[in-house]
């Protein structure tokens, strides 16, 4: 369905600047806006569920391809949206660890790489809609 290929993009995309916003917040001026209005608690966590669930959506309903197709996209997808989900728990969370989690050592501490990742994907996954694996 075209409204997956769609929103897999949009929020891959979006998912992905809000994660990397630390990173290139320092090496773009105009990301800094961006970083203050979209990091805020609720906009994470909207915007983690979506990407999860359209990520297990991607992998069930393939556009056009077999689900080869979608598999970076949608891999993407629920890894970014479970790297929102868990900031936004430690950011809402009161106790503080006596030592990181393995979830926020992976997610977490690596929120600008996964962020990255995922606007390249989504990049990639719009340029060339029809090849496998983007």
């Amino acid at each position: 369905m075209f409204q997956f290929y769609f929103l897999s993009i949009l929020v891959n995309f979006f998912a992905g600047l809000v994660s990397a916003s630390d990173f290139l917040g320092e090496k773009f001026q105009r990301i800094k806006g961006f970083k203050e209005s979209f990091s805020t608690p609720g906009i994470k966590i909207f915007l983690g569920l979506l990407a999860f669930i359209i990520g297990i959506f991607k992998l069930i309903i393939p556009v056009r391809i077999a689900v080869v197709g979608d598999l970076i996209p949608a891999i993407a997808g629920i890894v970014l949206g479970i790297t929102l989900m868990v900031d936004f728990y430690k950011s809402k969370s009161d106790m503080a660890p006596e030592r990181p989690g393995t979830l926020q050592n992976i997610f977490v501490g690596q929120k600008s790489f996964i962020g990255m990742l995922g606007i390249i994907a989504s990049i990639l996954h719009f340029l060339f809609p029809r090849v496998i694996f983007l």
